[in-house]
């Protein structure tokens, strides 16, 4: 499977990540190291022990990446998440988080199916 059918499999644009990032090997770069950094946990963790300034700084850095790789999905909630955060909604940004987790965990999951068909 290629980069662009991993965009395809998870329903985003890889066309428009390919115009930011200007190469493949790039685009696949980035996305292994976002992955790797596993800044879902951090942000899960910071909420978990109701530290919403960690978690809004968090919120705002994975909105940035998840953004500049495309993962349009979740970039839109953490986009929510964050606002919910900034404006001290506690009981909203939980129920983001959740829908954040889940929806990362589909693209978690399509992105271990493409690293090792690519091995």
């Amino acid at each position: 499977m290629d980069i662009s059918a991993f965009y395809g499999a998870i329903g985003e644009n890889y066309e428009a990540v390919y115009r930011r990032l200007l190469s493949s090997e790039r685009i696949e770069k980035y996305l292994s190291r976002f992955f790797q950094q596993n800044q879902i946990e951090d942000l899960q963790q910071q909420m978990k022990a109701q530290d919403f300034a960690a978690a809004m700084n968090s919120a705002h850095i994975l909105k940035g990446v998840a953004s500049t790789l495309g993962l349009d999905g979740v970039t839109g909630t953490v986009c929510e998440l964050h606002t919910a955060l900034k404006e001290n909604r506690a009981d909203e940004a939980a129920a983001l988080l959740c829908e954040l987790l889940t929806g990362y965990e589909t693209v978690v999951s399509e992105w271990n199916r493409f690293t090792v068909q690519d091995e």
